[in-house]
């Protein structure tokens, strides 16, 4: 994709791929290598843009040593199809399988990264299969908890009349792959307060990285901060 091909000097290869999401649309996404041996990114991005929005991401996980793996949702991007909470989830699964059957990538190599949206996304994607490590990025305890907090009116109804992307749950009183927690002091989205929540209910083997100055989206100014937390998360892996 000409998005990532600054990123060409940092890489083994970049591809653009295609693969089937459950439903059968056709989802989008772009793999870049950073060696055959590095672990691999699997990252489902937030809910605003599509893959070609996370350049910066990208370049803060290769230096950091991680091939990554981005793909959209359906709807999003070059992605077939509409999006739904219950969809990124088998969105997600489809990227993963596509992963481990066609790239041939093991499942002891695949680290799911959520940003945002996708915070939830890559929880609930660790509950149903085999990971390396989780990496949770300016997110959230769950979607029904971040929408009791901005929508008071939310708390009238059950929550099983919603469906639920849920971070605490894929990490409280279990054994789960190594837990990395990133938030910026100055998220306006998402206050910093549920990275340290996420953090608390989570078992080990768990660690916090809070960011000054971050805001929700990763910008420029970033990148060596995030770079060093990557690096120093994939090295105690």
């Amino acid at each position: 994709m000409s998005h990532f091909e600054p990123l060409s000097k940092l890489c083994s290869s970049i591809k653009t791929v295609n693969f089937k999401s459950t439903n059968n649309s056709q989802l989008t996404g772009c793999f870049l290598v950073l060696n055959p041996s590095a672990p691999v990114v699997l990252l489902s991005h937030g809910n605003a843009g599509n893959l070609s929005h996370r350049t910066i991401l990208a370049e803060a996980l290769l230096r950091a040593g991680f091939s990554v793996f981005l793909y959209d949702y359906q709807g999003y991007g070059c992605s077939q199809g509409r999006p739904s909470i219950r969809g990124v989830v088998d969105d997600a699964l489809s990227a993963y399988d596509y992963l481990l059957t066609t790239e041939q990538v093991p499942s002891s190599k695949v680290v799911v990264y959520g940003e945002s949206l996708g915070c939830g996304v890559a929880a609930e994607l660790s509950k149903l299969r085999p990971v390396r490590a989780i990496v949770l990025q300016s997110g959230f305890p769950s979607l029904m908890w971040a929408a009791h907090d901005r929508l008071w009116f939310t708390w009238l109804y059950p929550q099983s009349w919603f469906p639920d992307l849920d971070c605490v749950s894929a990490v409280r009183n279990k054994v789960h792959a190594p837990l990395l927690i990133i938030h910026g002091t100055e998220d306006a989205a998402f206050s910093v307060s549920y990275a340290r929540l996420i953090f608390e209910k989570a078992s080990e083997q768990k660690r916090l990285v809070i960011i000054k100055g971050l805001k929700h989206n990763v910008d420029w100014n970033d990148l060596a901060k995030l770079q060093t937390a990557l690096t120093d998360f994939r090295l105690s892996l």
